[in-house]
Order: structure tokens, then C-alpha cells, then sequence
């Protein structure tokens, strides 16, 4: 769905066929450095769950992690959505193929070097929420689309 509505909005912004991303710089986030140098290892066993979408729930225990990787005006909005998205839980998954705290789908790891599992882990699930949130708004979470975390 989230695909769907991407394509839409690049194709009427005339970006059908958009610019591959450029590497993230580093300056906009601190763990970035942090975790090319130090790559996570991919988890041997993911535990599958529903997506719970019920608001804040347990997002607090990730503001720090958060902050380290989207800017300081971002971050409460982004625990918002990382409510709706997942209630906080590393490794909710949802039917379409969106995976971790902010629901990052599938083709999205592709395309930044990464396999779809390792969106489990949180630091590589926000480094990518946070690049994408750079690069095309909020408009990348159905919660932000439903007028919900403004």
C-alpha cells in the first residue's frame, strides 16, 4: 500500500522513475558513523508479530535512539508514528512486507545494501525511516497520511 502511495506521489511530482539514494551524510547522523564501523550482526531467529498500530505504547524506551538518528525537531513525531506503526516492538512485521519499529518495507533494505530481516534491528530500521523522512517528508507513514502525529 505504502509502495503504491509513493509511486503516486512521485508520479505526480513528475519523479516517476526517482534518483537511486545518494549515501547518507554523516553530519545529520551521529550513529551513522557509529554503525558503518560497526555493522550488527543479522539476528539467527526474528519473532514475527502482528503490527499492534495503538499509538505511543512502548516507543519511549527508543527516544535515545531516535535521537541519534533523526534531528531534534523530528523526534517526538517520530515516536508518534513508530506507535501507530509498530507500539514500540523491534520485530513487528505487518502481511505487506513492512518490517520494525517504523514499518520500513522490504524493498526499501534492497536498496539501501540491506537484507529485508535486518530491518528488525532497530538502528538499521531508523537509519533508513530517518533517510527516508529526509528525503520524501512523512508522507512515507500512513499514520502522518491519515492526519495523525502532526
Amino acid at each position: 500500500m505504502i509502495e503504491l502511495l509513493v509511486a503516486l506521489v512521485l508520479t505526480v511530482a513528475g519523479q516517476a522513475n526517482p534518483e537511486p539514494p545518494a549515501p547518507l551524510e554523516a553530519e545529520w547522523y551521529p550513529a551513522y558513523v557509529h554503525h558503518q564501523n560497526n555493522p550488527p550482526e543479522t539476528p539467527k531467529h526474528i519473532r514475527l508479530t502482528p503490527q499492534l498500530g495503538r499509538g505511543n505504547g512502548g516507543t519511549e524506551q527508543w527516544r535515545t535512539l531516535v535521537s541519534a538518528y533523526f534531528q531534534p525537531s523530528d523526534v517526538d513525531r517520530a515516536l508518534c508514528l513508530m506507535g501507530y506503526e509498530s507500539n514500540g516492538n523491534k520485530d513487528a512485521f505487518n502481511p505487506s512486507g513492512a518490517r520494525g519499529l517504523m514499518q520500513v518495507l522490504g524493498g526499501w533494505a534492497d536498496d539501501y545494501g540491506y537484507t529485508k530481516d535486518q530491518l528488525f534491528d532497530p538502528n538499521i530500521n531508523l537509519l533508513i525511516a530517518a533517510d527516508l523522512k529526509n528525503r520524501y517528508g512523512w508522507t512515507q507513514w500512513s499514520p502522518y497520511n491519515r492526519g495523525l502525529c502532526r
